[in-house]
């Protein structure tokens, strides 16, 4: 990745607003992440002889939507299925007008067209890497990440950098390729862990974290690709709501509910974390917003010795 000359760092951070209510004159003592899918943040979207097709978010669940995140007032979010860049900028005009401003964005295309994940942060971003481009074979047949990876790093403070990935991997709906979307889903896992090892074999203290939907549960062949290894296994937070349900997605045709968002964290990173800050949201205003649930957690600002 491309790294920024440290002057510029600091006039970055100088210049740069560090909470929702004003600007303190010192660096944050904590920060806190969010992952989630905002379910359908997107354009009208035509399926022809499938006999449905895709409505945008109405209205009220974009403001159940902004209200959450206001509420929440994650430092960093993780956003899932946001159509193009104007849908992305509807999303930071919303939450400004519920006093949340987040000047610092990514966005990037994969080979999805419709939908794609997005970085939001209080924070400058000073280095990204847009993975969109990698490939992978199913019985002999190129097949691409469908919405690529966002890697960024985040300047959380003048000596504090956490590197952020942004996920959504291939859905459980069903396609015609060998070994259908659990297949797919796996080679992604593949792909995103081999990314996060070429980070850690380089720099094996670095903070990083991995969210979003990851569309599978933790026991799926590609949760454990990513989440486990022999050297340098990531923290799978574990997150649950009020009532102890780790239920971060609801399929409401069927009432069911299955854990396939997730935040997990490397071995510098985890020092840092905040024993239990990570928690679901499931509410009122959560089901109206999404029929996913966001993610979060907290982390106290500069390295921390081991436990």
């Amino acid at each position: 990745m491309k790294r920024i000359a440290w002057p510029l760092l600091v006039g970055l951070w100088i210049a740069t607003p560090l909470s929702f209510a004003g600007n303190p004159p010192t660096a944050p003592v904590s920060f806190k992440v969010m992952a989630y899918n905002v379910h359908n943040f997107i354009a009208v979207v035509n399926h022809p002889g499938k006999g449905h097709d895709e409505k945008p978010k109405p209205e009220s669940e974009k403001d159940a939507l902004y209200t959450l995140i206001a509420e929440e007032a994650p430092d960093i979010l993780g956003l899932e299925e946001v159509g193009d860049q104007k849908f992305l900028k509807e999303i930071q005009e919303g939450l400004r007008a519920k006093g949340a401003d987040y000047p610092h964005s990514e966005w990037i295309q994969g080979d999805d067209p419709t939908r794609h994940v997005c970085l939001l942060s209080r924070f400058p971003i000073v280095a990204r890497d847009a993975h969109t481009h990698g490939e992978y074979h199913l019985a002999g047949r190129a097949m691409h990440v469908s919405r690529g990876f966002i890697e960024a790093d985040v300047q959380v403070a003048p000596d504090y950098v956490v590197k952020v990935y942004v996920v959504h991997l291939k859905s459980k709906r069903e396609i015609d390729v060998p070994g259908g979307a659990d297949a797919m889903r796996l080679e992604e896992a593949k792909l995103l862990r081999k990314y996060v090892d070429e980070d850690l074999r380089a720099h094996p203290d670095a903070n990083i974290v991995v969210m979003g939907d990851f569309n599978d549960t933790p026991d799926s062949p590609a949760i454990k690709t990513i989440r486990d290894s022999e050297t340098l296994p990531l923290l799978d937070l574990k997150p649950v709501d009020e009532k102890g349900y780790s239920g971060t997605f609801y399929y409401r045709p069927s009432k069911h509910y299955d854990r396939i968002d997730y935040i997990l964290l490397s071995p510098g990173l985890k020092n840092e974390y905040i024993e239990k800050s990570a928690r679901i949201r499931d509410d009122a205003t959560a089901r109206k917003a999404s029929d996913h649930f966001p993610v979060e957690a907290s982390f106290k600002v500069g390295d921390q010795s081991p436990k």
